[in-house]
Order: C-alpha cells, then sequence, then structure tokens
C-alpha cells in the first residue's frame, strides 16, 4: 500500500504530521517481496497525491526492478497524482477506479521567502556560500534572475523525464503524452480513455488479473499479505489511557 504523502527516508503513520510513504521504508519492503519466493506477484494499491519528485523516481525503479522477477499490478484508489501516477507506471497493468482522481503530470518547485517575517520577530541571518547558487533554497533571499534561470531548467529537465516515462510505460508517443500532461487532472475514466491506464476497476479486479498472469483460476483461494504490515492491535490500550476520565 502506497496511502499518504511521498517523501524521501522512512515512512511515517499518522500523527500532527500525517501519513507519509518514505522511499526507503519502501525500497526494503520491495526487497524483501523480492527475495520471498512464497510471494508470486504483487498488487500495489495507491492512494496518494505525490510529493517529493525524487522520491517517487526511486520508489518507480524499484518497482521495475520486482516487475523483473513478478507480476506488479497497480490498483489506483481515491487519488493517485503526480508522484503517485508517476510510481504507478511501473505496473505491468494499471486499474483506475472510476472517480479516480489521476493524471497530474508535471513538476511544481518553488520556496518561501521569510525575510519579512524575521525582521519582524527581530532575527537576522548571514548566508555564508560557497560556489554559485548555493543559496538558490534559502528562506532569507528571494530568487535572483540566475537562480530562477536555474530551477526553470531543473523543472523542465524533470518533466521531460515524466513525459518520456509516460510515453515509455504507457507506449505512446511523446507527441500524445503532451495534451494529457502539463499538470492536468483526469478521473479514471477519462485516464482510461486517454491511454494513462489499462482498465477501470478496483483491487478487486487488481487481484484477478495477478491470479489470471500466475493462470491460477479466479475462484482459487490464495493468501494475501499486506506491506507495510497494518497496525497491530497493541496500540489500542495505549489509546485508552489517553482518553480523558471524567
Amino acid at each position: 500500500t502506497v496511502d499518504g504523502v511521498i517523501k524521501r527516508g522512512d515512512s511515517h503513520d499518522g500523527g500532527d504530521a500525517g501519513h507519509a510513504v518514505g522511499s526507503t521504508s519502501f525500497a526494503e519492503d520491495l526487497k524483501r517481496i523480492r527475495e520471498d519466493d512464497s510471494v508470486a506477484a504483487l498488487v500495489v494499491r495507491v492512494v496518494s497525491p505525490g510529493g517529493s519528485g525524487l522520491a517517487s523516481d526511486l520508489m518507480w525503479r524499484e518497482l521495475m526492478r520486482t516487475r523483473e522477477k513478478k507480476p506488479v499490478i497497480i490498483s489506483m484508489g481515491d487519488v493517485a497524482a503526480s508522484g503517485g501516477y508517476y510510481l504507478a507506471l511501473a505496473g505491468d497493468k494499471v486499474f483506475a477506479e472510476n472517480g479516480t482522481i489521476t493524471g497530474s503530470i508535471g513538476v511544481i518547485a518553488g520556496k518561501a521567502v521569510l525575510h519579512g517575517l524575521y525582521t519582524q520577530v527581530g532575527v537576522t541571518k548571514e548566508i555564508l556560500t560557497r560556489g554559485q547558487r548555493a543559496a538558490l533554497f534559502s528562506d532569507y533571499h528571494a530568487f535572483s534572475p540566475q537562480e530562477r534561470e536555474r530551477l526553470d531548467s531543473e523543472i523542465l529537465s524533470f518533466y521531460r523525464d515524466f513525459l518520456e516515462k509516460v510515453a515509455t510505460c504507457r507506449a505512446l508517443s511523446l507527441e500524445a503524452v503532451e495534451p494529457n500532461a502539463q499538470g492536468r487532472v483526469w478521473t479514471g475514466r477519462q485516464a482510461w480513455a486517454r491511454g494513462l491506464v489499462d482498465e477501470v476497476g478496483g483491487i478487486e479486479e487488481a487481484l484477478l488479473e495477478a491470479k489470471k498472469r500466475l493462470a491460477i483460476a479466479a475462484d482459487t483461494p490464495v493468501v494475501i499479505e499486506r506491506f507495510p504490515k497494518p497496525p497491530s492491535l497493541w496500540r489500542i490500550p495505549k489509546l485508552m489511557r489517553a482518553i480523558p476520565r471524567r
């Protein structure tokens, strides 16, 4: 399950920061899956609006490595957009539900400039740098014209790579992908009509597709193991203690 914002590092579950899927944790899970002979196929349920572009790319590559050994089927939930769609491209087959929010093939970047806020609270900063554009993402200075040009170049480079992955994984031309990209968002049915996903369906259809690729009859029982593991019941007593008593 890819459920939440995508980021680099480890996943974290709930709390004030919300749920996030970390590329490091994801890679560790997929390594175990690739090496576990008892796991015959992988169904990835994606419910994510995206997040870090680099983390999405790292997760895509781990899925591509897994796909070399076992079938990888993607099932999109309520939302699988931007980075969520990016990693879904690695599936042997991609399912989206009718109302899934997907696509958003684009790149966005920027920064908050807090110089005025620092001044109001009496804080000053001195930026020590070495090399050109070393303070590109400093929150104390706005982008200079040269820095903005550099950022635009990086955004366009990543965007072109995104387009090429969509074209390759979806067997489309770049000319066919471009009108459906540029950050546009689609429903699952619209994405299917545009060739961005393979079929309209939910998790049940994805599981049936995994059976089909393994030559298992549709009515044959199989064991489904979840990654990451769902929260255990040991948390319940702690939650009960957190409830204030009258």
